[in-house]
């Protein structure tokens, strides 16, 4: 993202905190809407964009800290033996078989499934219900994070987009190029790039949950997609091959 698009975000993510707080006095209540009116008007002449879409992208923000606000609770639920999380409809019951050391599918007949595609389906659009009595508990607390990283990443590419659609600054087949994006995103189409570029993110996140690999994925948002053609970074650990050796690898990003 932007540096100057970022530092609003820093700004909207303090005010979105404070819309949380349940327990303010009317006259707080209107000290924070005017502040936060004030805000968006000032990131908005400052950027290029208009206090419309700045509003929009300051209600997102507070659904990302309601998002966080979620997680944090979900995570502490996981130590609380009087709250179990509610199966929604749709989602797919994953059970672990200590014999056999697997997990697998209930409603395929029991199909085996790996702890990689269990992270990493949900950018297929498929959701699954951990079986608390089954699986371990730092796989049930990966998957809650994975989830609300997946949500909350999603949510900032909304804002971004929102962001140079709106701004005066960004260049006029750019900002084509985002208004394509965001139709295809309402339509809940994928164009033949995106899908291969999922199946290839995917593989090699799924590798660094089920194989040894000394790398891990950072995901890259619409910007860097557009902006500078990337579509996810692979960084490198730093790993020394053994004592009193100099052959070391450094870390980095690719």
């Amino acid at each position: 993202m932007r540096p100057r698009f970022e530092k609003g975000l820093q700004a909207y993510s303090e005010l979105a905190k404070d819309t949380l707080d349940t327990e303010k006095s009317p006259d707080e209540e209107q000290e924070l809407a005017n502040a936060i009116n004030w805000k968006t008007k000032r990131v908005a002449r400052d950027s290029g964009s208009s206090p419309r879409a700045q509003s929009a992208i300051f209600d997102i923000q507070k659904n990302k800290q309601e998002l966080m606000q979620s997680l944090k609770q979900k995570i502490a639920d996981l130590d609380n033996p009087e709250t179990t999380a509610e199966r929604k409809e749709g989602q797919v019951l994953i059970m672990y078989n200590q014999g056999t050391e697997k997990f697998y599918q209930v409603e395929k007949g029991m199909e085996p499934i790996s702890v990689g595609e269990i992270m990493t389906d949900g950018d297929w659009g498929i959701e699954y219900y951990l079986d608390p009595e089954t699986i371990p508990r730092n796989i049930r607390k990966r998957y809650i994070i994975e989830s609300a990283k997946n949500r909350i990443q999603s949510k900032l590419d909304e804002q971004i987009i929102i962001d140079e659609i709106s701004n005066q600054k960004t260049d006029k087949f750019k900002r084509e190029t985002y208004g394509r994006i965001k139709a295809d995103a309402e339509k809940g189409y994928d164009p033949t790039g995106i899908i291969a570029e999922k199946m290839v993110k995917n593989f090699l996140k799924k590798l660094t949950y089920d194989s040894d690999v000394n790398f891990r994925l950072i995901e890259a948002d619409v910007f860097q997609d557009v902006e500078q053609k990337v579509d996810f970074i692979i960084h490198r650990k730093k790993h020394t091959r053994g004592v009193g050796v100099d052959e070391n690898d450094q870390s980095g990003d690719i």
